[in-house]
Order: structure tokens, then C-alpha cells, then sequence
């Protein structure tokens, strides 16, 4: 028997969890309306719910709704070119930081490239997916440069800590070069800020370079 849109949202019903919603509600900082799972009980959802057609969903209703929708698609259709467009014509449907987030990680095939495929619209959760998306390319010193490159100035929250939350990567991986490009930037500071605060929280970087990245911190905050 084939499950249907109305199935899900009986499922959904079923594992609705009051308690949950405000904490949820607050995180997530969605105006949507939550049954309140956990990320992995709407995955456990995802995999039943895997052959639906997506298209039924009634969208930017409910926060779950809107997360199975991309979830589902993208893990479904494997194709790099297919995914990209999915995203951009429902890029408005992406109205959270969590469903970023918590789908970058099924587009496997996502080249540096493809950063510019989101970048030159003006959404701010598509523009945050690229950033997402480059946290795995951080690895190999030779993707650096062009990982700079995509930086950009911008003023929208969640953008801005995706970019932060790039540059932290870059010091984890490569502190002496990510320590040179903040020396020549001009990225704002803000952005440069939360990519230090990050690096710093992080167990990956060492206590010595947690003092020159606090000591950048000290020059960043003082210059005019």
C-alpha cells in the first residue's frame, strides 16, 4: 500500500512531542509550527516515508513537514545538478538553518565549483548552503584560496555563522595560512570574529594557537 501525505502527518501526530516544542521552537528559531521530534526520530520518519511523492507536502505549515521534503528529495535523487536545482526553486520553502544543515550532507557530489550556483542568489539559507557544504574541502591545503574566494560580506545572521563556521575549519586545518588571510582581508570583522571564537571552542586547535587566536581577537576588536 502506498503511503500518502495524510499517512505522514498521522505518523507525525502520533510522535508529537508538547514537551519538546518550545525548546525545539526557540532553537531552531522557525516560525513554523513543530511537532517537536528529535532530529533522529524525523529521520527514522524520512526512511519510511522514502518513495513519497514529496510534491503532495503541504509546505512551510509545519517545521517537519518542511525538512522531510528536502531530506527526502535529496537523499532520493542522487544527482549533483538535480539537487542544486531542487534547492534553488524551493529555496524559499528553506526558511531554516537547521534544514541546511541537517541536508548538505547528502549533496556527496558538491564541488568547490558549485559554491557559485547558490552565491548569486540573494536567500539567505541558499546563500548559507555552499558554506555548509565546503566544511569537508578544508582537509587539502590546495582548496584554500579558492575557498577564500567565496567569501563574501554579509550582514544576515545565519549567513555570516555559516561563513564564521567555515573559517574555523580553515584554522583547524591549516592555522598558519587562515592565520595570513586574516592578515590581508577585508572581510568584516564580525564575520572574521565568530570564525576566531569558533576555532578557539574547538578541542582540534592547540592551547598555543588559542593564544594568537585570542590575541588576533584583541587586534581585531581594536582597530578602528
Amino acid at each position: 500500500m502506498e503511503l500518502t501525505y495524510n499517512d505522514l502527518l498521522i505518523d507525525l501526530e502520533k510522535l508529537k512531542n508538547e514537551k519538546n516544542i518550545l525548546f525545539s521552537k526557540k532553537i531552531l528559531n522557525t516560525k513554523l509550527d513543530l511537532f517537536g521530534l528529535k532530529t533522529k526520530q524525523v529521520l527514522e520518519v524520512a526512511k519510511k516515508y522514502k518513495d513519497i511523492d514529496v510534491s503532495t507536502f503541504e509546505l512551510d505549515k509545519y517545521y517537519e513537514v518542511n525538512y522531510l521534503y528536502f531530506y527526502i528529495y535529496l537523499k532520493k535523487n542522487k544527482n549533483i545538478d538535480d539537487q542544486i536545482n531542487f534547492l534553488i526553486v524551493n529555496r524559499s520553502h528553506l526558511e531554516n538553518w537547521a534544514i541546511v544543515d541537517g541536508t548538505s550532507k547528502l549533496l556527496v557530489d558538491f564541488k568547490l565549483k558549485d559554491s557559485k550556483k547558490f552565491l548569486k542568489f540573494n536567500d539567505e539559507f541558499i546563500v548559507r548552503y555552499p558554506y555548509i557544504c565546503m566544511l569537508k574541502f578544508t582537509k587539502s591545503l590546495q582548496n584554500l584560496d579558492e575557498i577564500f574566494s567565496y567569501l563574501k560580506n554579509d550582514d544576515r545572521y545565519y549567513v555570516k555563522m555559516g561563513e564564521g563556521w567555515l573559517l574555523s575549519y580553515c584554522f583547524i586545518n591549516h592555522f598558519d595560512e587562515t592565520y595570513k588571510y586574516y592578515e590581508n582581508t577585508t572581510i568584516d570583522k564580525s564575520i572574521l570574529l565568530i570564525g576566531i571564537q569558533k576555532a578557539i571552542d574547538s578541542f582540534r586547535v592547540s592551547e598555543e594557537n588559542k593564544l594568537k587566536l585570542k590575541e588576533l581577537r584583541r587586534t581585531l576588536r581594536s582597530d578602528k
